[in-house]
């Protein structure tokens, strides 16, 4: 029952960001005349939600039917990465959104006002460095990842199907499963 529910939840949230993800990109090549910048940011949001959704629980559904040693040290590198990556642009991008609306519907001064008339050509760069940033600050997290199948000592901790973290540089420390966070 829980393996269904779980299961239902990840795809209803995938089909619902794609299918808005599909509005917006459809309403801006077929009806240009109702495009507005901020769409960008609206597709650029629902795009990351449904990765992040899709990174968060695959290995929650494939552990949920008994699968064993599915993944090796580079997918349990990469899964982790590109989940923090993406749950970092979620913010990020969310973050931005706000910022742009509060800023496009202020009254703003004279001097501001050139800057307002720029602001709709800085989305796609500030998307591309939330990328980068994010891409850079969880790097160092694939270092102290690898796969369950590799180890046989587990201390107290998190547990996670198929992935664990090393805590610590030298390999006298216990090495702790975890929640893919």
């Amino acid at each position: 029952m829980f393996r269904l529910l779980f299961v239902s939840k990840v795809c209803l949230g995938i089909l619902a960001n794609c299918v808005l993800f599909l509005l917006y990109a459809y309403s801006s090549v077929c009806k240009p005349w109702l495009w507005k910048p901020i769409a960008i940011v609206f597709m650029h949001v629902n795009l990351v939600s449904a990765l992040t959704i899709i990174f968060e629980s695959m290995t929650f559904i494939v552990s949920s039917y008994g699968v064993q040693c599915f993944w090796d040290d580079a997918t349990c590198k990469a899964v982790l990465f590109l989940f923090r990556v993406t749950r970092g642009l979620s913010a990020c991008t969310i973050t931005f959104l706000s910022a742009f609306q509060a800023f496009t519907i202020s009254r703003t001064p004279a001097q501001w006002a050139w800057l307002k008339s720029r602001s709709s050509s800085c989305i796609l760069h500030s998307l591309l460095s939330f990328w980068i940033l994010n891409s850079f600050i969880y790097f160092h997290k694939i270092e102290s990842v690898e796969s369950n199948c590799n180890s046989t000592f587990m201390s107290l901790g998190f547990s996670h199907p198929y992935c664990q973290v090393k805590f610590g540089i030298d390999n006298q420390t216990p090495i702790i499963s975890f929640i893919v966070l």
